[in-house]
């Protein structure tokens, strides 16, 4: 079966997947660096 043309509901649901995946990338990233910015501001250790 070969498509050429992606139907509207596709590309909806790739462009949510999409925002989702950055959202979550972000989070992971500041669950992350977190830690680290309050050592840094802190000097604490955890």
């Amino acid at each position: 079966m070969n498509r050429t043309s992606v139907s509207p509901w596709e590309l909806k649901r790739a462009v949510v997947d999409h925002r989702n995946q950055w959202k979550y990338l972000i989070l992971f990233m500041l669950d992350h660096i977190s830690p680290f910015l309050t050592d840094a501001a802190f000097g604490e250790e955890y």
